[in-house]
């Protein structure tokens, strides 16, 4: 009788490791894989719809003389009136300092190449233990010709 009763002490002792196991298990690797997909599932969810944005902007009715200085705050203040209100992206109207913008290129007579450049903030990186790319942030870029503007200073 006692050896029956010392084999079913210790299937219950292994029947508590086992569930011990299976919780250690789920708390160290099963959940922060499920957070860690979940939050890139969102990053890139935010990047598909932010793609697009720098890629359709009217800056066609930018016309005339400007240096650089008043150019880029051209370009800024045109694309900022051109997305009001980004929806679910952003709380509010977006930013200036989200918005860049690079003269790559002045052509030798009339004309501006621009390069245009959105970041919105993206998903959390839970804290910093989840690489993200770009910091978390979300960069969209495009790169305009601007016909009829000519720049009063010779280069940017």
């Amino acid at each position: 009788m006692r050896r029956t009763s010392m084999r079913r002490s210790a299937r219950q002792d292994e029947r508590g490791a086992a569930a011990l196991e299976a919780a250690f298990f789920l708390t160290v690797v099963l959940i922060p894989l499920l957070l860690g997909v979940i939050t890139y599932g969102m990053y890139f969810w935010k990047a598909q719809q932010v793609a697009p944005l720098s890629q359709r902007l009217p800056l066609d009715s930018i016309v005339g003389q400007f240096n650089c200085a008043q150019l880029v705050d051209r370009v800024k203040t045109t694309v900022q009136n051109a997305l009001p209100s980004l929806t679910g992206l952003v709380q509010g109207p977006l930013p200036l300092t989200a918005i860049g913008v690079n003269v790559v290129n002045v052509l030798p007579t009339v004309g501006v190449d621009v390069s245009v450049s959105i970041t919105i903030p993206g998903a959390s990186s839970l804290g910093g233990l989840l690489p993200l790319p770009n910091g978390g942030s979300i960069v969209t870029e495009a790169t305009y010709r601007l016909q009829n503007v000519e720049l009063t200073t010779a280069g940017c």
